[in-house]
C-alpha cells in the first residue's frame, strides 16, 4: 500500500510540474523557406496540440485584424491573411503567411508577416518585431487556456469517476458488513441450535433407553408364554 501511494504521489508531482512549466510563452524568430522564399518569420511552440487545433486558435486569434484568411488545406498547407490591420506594428495592411507542423510536444505555428516588400524581422524592424513576438505570444498563451479548460474537463470527468468508485466502495463495505451481521447472527443461533440438539439428543437418548427396556420386557413376557 505504502508503495503505491508512493507512486500515486510522484505521478501527481510531475503532473503538477509539468502544469506550471507550460506558463512561459516562447516566440521565436526563424529564417526559413515559405512560399515566398527564404523570409524571416516567428514559430510559436504549441505544447499539447494537434497542429489543426493549433491552427483553428491562430485562425480565432487574428480575426480582431480584419484580413481576409484563405486557411490552409491538404492542396496548400500554408494560409494568407490578406490585408490584415495590426496598428501596433504598422499603420498599413500587412499580409500575414502562416502554417502548422506536428512536433513532438505538440505542434507549432510559423508566421510571416509581410509590411508590402520586406518581411518582419528582429534586425530590419527591431521595434516592431517586438511588438510582433508579444502579440504572437498571446497566441500561445490563448492555445494553452483552451488545452487547460480541456483538461480541466477531463480531470473533472476522472474525478467524478473516482468519487463514483468510492461510492460504490463505500456502499459495498456497508453491505459487507449487514452480511457479516447476518452471519453472525446466523452463527449465533446454529450455535443455540447446536446446544439443543446436544440436549435433545441426550432426552432422545434417554427415550431410546428407556424403549429398548420396555421392548426387552416385552420380549422376555413372550418368551414366558412358551411357544
Amino acid at each position: 500500500m505504502r508503495k503505491s501511494l508512493s507512486f500515486i504521489a510522484l505521478i501527481c508531482f510531475l503532473f503538477v510540474a509539468n502544469v506550471k512549466g507550460q506558463q512561459t510563452f516562447v516566440v521565436n524568430e526563424i529564417y526559413s523557406y515559405m512560399s515566398k522564399g527564404q523570409q524571416t518569420g516567428f514559430e510559436i511552440p504549441i505544447q499539447e496540440a494537434k497542429p489543426e487545433e493549433a491552427l483553428d486558435n491562430f485562425e480565432k486569434f487574428m480575426k480582431k485584424y480584419k484580413g481576409k484568411v484563405t486557411s490552409p488545406s491538404k492542396k496548400n498547407p500554408e494560409g494568407f491573411i490578406d490585408n490584415a490591420m495590426i496598428k501596433e506594428v504598422s499603420p498599413n495592411y500587412v499580409d500575414i503567411y502562416y502554417s502548422a507542423q506536428a512536433t513532438e510536444y505538440g505542434s507549432k505555428i510559423l508566421v510571416y508577416v509581410d509590411l508590402g516588400g520586406a518581411f518582419l524581422g528582429s534586425q530590419s524592424h527591431p521595434s516592431q518585431f517586438g511588438v510582433m513576438q508579444n502579440l504572437l505570444k498571446e497566441v500561445g498563451r490563448q492555445q494553452a487556456i483552451v488545452i487547460a479548460e480541456s483538461q480541466v474537463k477531463a480531470e473533472e470527468k476522472t474525478l467524478e469517476g473516482l468519487e463514483k468508485e468510492l461510492k460504490d466502495l463505500a456502499e459495498d463495505k456497508a453491505d459487507y458488513i449487514k452480511e457479516i451481521e447476518k452471519a453472525k447472527a446466523l452463527i449465533a443461533q446454529r450455535e443455540q441450535d447446536i446446544i439443543n440438539n446436544d440436549q435433545n439428543q441426550a432426552t432422545k437418548q434417554q427415550q431410546i433407553d428407556i424403549q429398548k427396556t420396555i421392548v426387552q420386557t416385552v420380549k422376555d413376557k413372550r418368551s414366558a408364554l412358551g411357544k
